[in-house]
């Protein structure tokens, strides 16, 4: 149950710049606002990541369950050796195996989005309907597209999209064939569903005169069935996705100042710093034991020395 004067509104901004074919520098901005009506719960906070080290900043953010009063407006320093020391904990992952596995991770999730992205321009699984209107967005002018998914091809997408995920990605991928989903997409029941979704979802994309995205929105309305003509308990959320500055020089640089790990955690816990240190040495402890055993189980034998873990690392390390 959502009260009737229940809103939320959130935005994402960020931007990126590429350093090198390997590294690549982003930030992010994260502005949320929920009213519940008696209650209402704010987040504001920002991300960068630059180099190897992860920055972050928290002005707003709900104190529910701790008080985080003494780091906000503080940005705090992540640096791999503080992500492996509790992160590989459960992760199992090194300093240095942490950030390669976060790039290789990207790099695949962006190439399986793109080739997603061909299927469905190759089937036709998005139509644009109606005329094309030109707008302004954001100061830049741009034709509006409101798109449609077409039903008539959602099985023969799903089928060819699943076999080119097999056959790219035979022992990695995001999506798997499922018999029994195929099914679904030929049965009256997924019409029915489709058909609510036509009817309650809108998906609009503006672009340049280039071709180029510059705004993607989408909708969708949520009605209860028992009370369609009730508008007080109809939920609609908006998601928009806007893209500028394509293309243009982007600097991003670590914050000026900046407190550790171990500072945010000793101001925020108010523990000594002789404990804090104690504490994360018995992580460590930990973390090599889990090393260590999880190499056992890959080679049978315990590695003669640590330096030779370190090199099986990234291909035994990870859990």
């Amino acid at each position: 149950y959502l009260p009737a004067n229940f809103k939320f509104e959130g935005t994402l901004s960020g931007a990126s710049q590429k350093i090198d074919e390997k590294n690549i520098n982003g930030q992010a901005h994260i502005v949320a606002n929920t009213d519940f009506g008696d209650v209402n719960v704010a987040i504001d906070a920002e991300f960068k990541k630059v180099s190897d080290s992860i920055y972050v900043l928290i002005n707003k953010f709900p104190s529910f369950f701790f008080d985080i009063s003494k780091l906000k407006g503080k940005w705090i320093k992540f640096t791999p050796n503080d992500l492996a020391s509790y992160g590989s904990l459960y992760f199992g992952s090194s300093a240095e195996s942490t950030e390669e596995e976060i790039t290789k991770t990207e790099a695949k999730g962006v190439e399986q989005f793109n080739l997603f992205l061909s299927v469905a321009d190759r089937n036709k699984a998005l139509v644009s309907m109606g005329k094309h209107t030109k707008e302004s967005i954001n100061g830049i002018s741009a034709y509006r597209y409101d798109l449609e998914f077409n039903k008539n091809v959602f099985a023969r997408f799903y089928t060819e999209l699943t076999t080119e995920f097999k056959n790219k990605y035979p022992d990695d991928n995001l999506l798997k064939f499922d018999q029994a989903t195929l099914d679904y997409l030929n049965s009256p029941e997924f019409d029915k569903t489709f058909e609510y979704f036509r009817k309650n979802t809108t998906l609009t994309l503006w672009a340049n005169a280039q071709g180029i995205p510059v705004q993607l929105e989408y909708s969708i309305r949520m009605v209860p069935e028992s009370n369609k003509k009730n508008v007080d308990n109809q939920i609609k959320l908006v998601a928009t996705l806007a893209l500028k500055d394509i293309n243009k020089t982007t600097s991003i640089n670590a914050p000026e100042k900046s407190l550790t790990m171990e500072d945010a955690t000793i101001a925020m816990t108010g523990q000594s710093k002789e404990r804090y240190r104690f504490d994360k040495q018995i992580n460590n402890i930990t973390t090599i034991r889990y090393a260590l055993n999880t190499y056992k189980r890959a080679k049978k034998v315990y590695p003669n020395s640590l330096d030779e873990q370190k090199k099986k690392k990234s291909t035994y390390g990870s859990g």
